[in-house]
Parts: C-alpha cells; sequence; structure tokens
C-alpha cells in the first residue's frame, strides 16, 4: 500500500516534517513519484515505527496491532487532491536533494582540504630535503675548497725542496770539480798525500 507523506504522519502519529526528518536520515524508504510526491510504503512505515515506540492510538491505528489505513490509498501516477500537499512534498523532496547535495560536497571538499594538506606536506619536505642538499653541498664545497688549499700547499711545499735539492747538487757538484781540478793539479807534487787520502 502506498501513502503520501501526509497518510504516513496521520497513521503514526507523528508531524509530517518528524516523517520526514526520519526519509532524510535514511531511516525510512521513500521515493518520488511523477507528480513529485513523496510515496511511502505501508511495510516501510510499519518497519521504521515500530508499534511498540508510537505515541498513543490514534484514528486508523489501533493500539498494540500493526498499522492499518484507513484513509484513502493515494493512487499510483495520480495528482494529489490537495495541491498544497504535493507542493510541500516537491518541497520536502528538494530539501532532500539539497542536503544529499550539500553533504556530497562537505564530503568533496574534506577530500580536497586533505589532498591540499597532504600537498602541502610534500612541499615542505621538498623545502627541508633540499634544504640539506644544500647544506650538504656547502659542505662538500667547503672540504674540496679545504684539499685543494692542502694540496696547493703540499705542491709549493715539495717544489720548495726540490729547488733546495738542486741547490746542493749544485754546490755538490761544484766542490767535485773543485777538488778534481785541485787534485789534478798537485798530485804530481805530494804523491803520498793524495795516496793516504783516498786510500
Amino acid at each position: 500500500m502506498k501513502l503520501s507523506l501526509r497518510q504516513a504522519a496521520e497513521m503514526t502519529g507523528r508531524t509530517k516534517s518528524a516523517v520526514f526528518q526520519a526519509i532524510k536520515a535514511g531511516k525510512l524508504n521513500a521515493i518520488k513519484n511523477e507528480q513529485g510526491l513523496i510515496i511511502i510504503e505501508l511495510a516501510d512505515l510499519n518497519a521504521a515505527f515500530p508499534v511498540d515506540k508510537r505515541d498513543e492510538p490514534r484514528r486508523g491505528r489501533p493500539a498494540g496491532g500493526k498499522l492499518k489505513a484507513t484513509t484513502t490509498e493515494l493512487p499510483e501516477n495520480t495528482p494529489s487532491q490537495n495541491p498544497q500537499n504535493g507542493k510541500q512534498d516537491a518541497l520536502y523532496l528538494r530539501i532532500i536533494d539539497i542536503e544529499t547535495e550539500n553533504a556530497r560536497l562537505k564530503e568533496a571538499t574534506t577530500n580536497a582540504q586533505e589532498r591540499f594538506e597532504a600537498a602541502l606536506r610534500e612541499i615542505q619536505d621538498y623545502k627541508t630535503y633540499r634544504e640539506l642538499d644544500r647544506a650538504r653541498i656547502r659542505e662538500l664545497e667547503t672540504k674540496i675548497t679545504d684539499l685543494n688549499d692542502t694540496h696547493a700547499a703540499l705542491t709549493a711545499e715539495k717544489e720548495r725542496q726540490i729547488e733546495h735539492l738542486r741547490r746542493e747538487n749544485t754546490i755538490l757538484l761544484q766542490q767535485s770539480d773543485m777538488i778534481k781540478e785541485y787534485f789534478e793539479k798537485h798530485k804530481d807534487k805530494n804523491p803520498g798525500f793524495f795516496k793516504k787520502l783516498f786510500a
């Protein structure tokens, strides 16, 4: 049996707004017909509003028993007899659509915010890593400069030592030549001395 929002409200002893809130919360199943009216199945209404949790018995609902429709069932694809009811039902459905869309947008916004925050964290991590890389580069450049300075200092010292050895070698060669020259001049004059000297 198909019921309108007004009929469902009358049979449960609740207001149309309360029934609508149950639909919006997903506790009560409902559909919209071609005329834009909210249609509720009697079985769904009984499931959503158990008898033991309802208000005092009202017209069309005996105490202690299941809901029985005493009002005229709303025929399928038939316009409401009261145009105002149709407008209200359409308004309720429009509110449901808007709130559903708002919930979807809110979820999408939350997801976008989470992605945005994750992107910010990645950017911050990238900046941190880049700063670490720059610090490492500066450290390596300092070490290279120190090594170059050390190498230059060692090279200069080595060249000084080589030049010193060259000078010493030149002096030794000169002294050796002088000794040879002296020996050649005096070897015949005092042969015994040179024999003792080079013995």
